[in-house]
């Protein structure tokens, strides 16, 4: 039961990146830069090491065929790559056994980086997307990941409290 307020914070944060998106379209992305909101792959990393595993890939499959519906033009491209961050989360989070925030954030920020890549790699080989790869690393891939991290140093703390806090598995 206390698992669910994480569920639903997930949820607000996905309709978040969905209004992120619609409303910088126009304005923010006008340019050649392209910013990428991801907290709810940030979120998914919390979720991730500070509460149980198996919440965490539950909770990745249900966000990401959520987000697929809702955001996506391709049904199962994140209900795929959400569950393989968290379980990449998981593997790295056994081999350093680190629970400082730092640490956290750099894996959140990997994760954002694994998921663009692997987005633009799948939406390429199916011909969704014509932006070449200098102009993807340049104009989107490194705003994106710039953008990502000033949102994680400024959610890391609360969404570790949050997890810490709800999770019945917390450390």
């Amino acid at each position: 039961m206390k698992n669910t307020l994480l569920f639903i914070i997930g949820i607000i944060l996905l309709v978040s990146e969905g209004v992120y998106a619609n409303a910088t379209a126009t304005n923010l992305n006008s340019g050649q830069w392209v910013f990428v909101l991801h907290i709810l792959v940030i979120y998914l990393v919390y979720i991730t090491w500070y509460s149980d595993k198996w919440i965490s890939l539950i909770y990745a499959l249900l966000f990401g065929l959520i987000f697929d519906i809702s955001n996506a033009g391709i049904i199962g491209v994140y209900a795929v790559i959400f569950p393989f961050i968290v379980y990449g989360c998981l593997l790295i989070k056994d081999a350093t056994e680190s629970q400082l925030l730092l640490t956290v954030n750099a894996v959140a920020i990997g994760a954002v980086f694994v998921v663009e890549a692997l987005v633009y790699l799948e939406y390429s080989i199916l011909g969704q997307i014509d932006m070449a790869l200098p102009d993807f690393l340049l104009y989107r891939l490194v705003p994106t990941l710039l953008f990502n991290t000033i949102v994680a140093l400024f959610c890391g703390y609360p969404f570790m409290r949050l997890c810490k806090e709800k999770s019945q598995f917390g450390s």
